[in-house]
């Protein structure tokens, strides 16, 4: 899936003032925003986030580089975590290019989807789920990353510390 998540700053001329909660009702009733708002953060400065410090200072991230410019600043984030591309804050949001990257990240996601349910280890359910055969956990085709279900033999003192350390519980 593909989700679009807002993060407002003040750091631009102070356009953003209010709390969060004024923040969210002005994106609403104004824009009809119905993607997730984070928390106001500050995107560039001594106070910046370390999720924007990380993203600005990454040379290796296609598109854009260096500070933050202005409000609107885009990022297309994979699935893993990994950066796919940053865009300017005047590119459009249906710009050919971004939509491109988008589109081509969440075939890409799907391809890696669909190699995981053809190896031997998945058996494909039918439903837009595969079961993982060794450990039973029944995956989202559409997610990847997260378990939909934890069979009960995983609830087991046996089998936490293992699915602890894969990062399921």
């Amino acid at each position: 899936g593909f989700v679009i998540v807002g993060v407002p700053c003040n750091d631009f001329a102070r356009l953003e003032p209010g709390t969060a909660a004024e923040i969210v009702k002005f994106c609403t009733d104004t824009y009809h925003v119905t993607f997730p708002l984070m928390a106001k953060i500050h995107v560039k400065g001594p106070e910046q986030h370390p999720l924007y410090a990380t993203l600005t200072k990454d040379a290796a991230i296609p598109g854009a580089s260096g500070d933050i410019e202005w409000n609107f600043a885009k990022f297309v984030i994979g699935r893993d975590g990994i950066p796919v591309k940053r865009f300017k804050p005047s590119v459009k949001p249906d710009d050919a290019d971004l939509v491109q990257t988008v589109e081509t990240a969440l075939a890409e996601e799907k391809a890696k989807v669909k190699a995981k349910a053809d190896t031997d280890a998945f058996k494909d359910n039918g439903d837009g789920t595969v079961t993982e055969k060794k450990t039973g956990l029944v995956w989202q085709k559409d997610c990847p990353n997260v378990p939909r279900t934890l069979p009960d033999a995983f609830r087991s003192e046996e089998h936490t510390s293992e699915l602890q350390s894969r990062q399921y519980l």
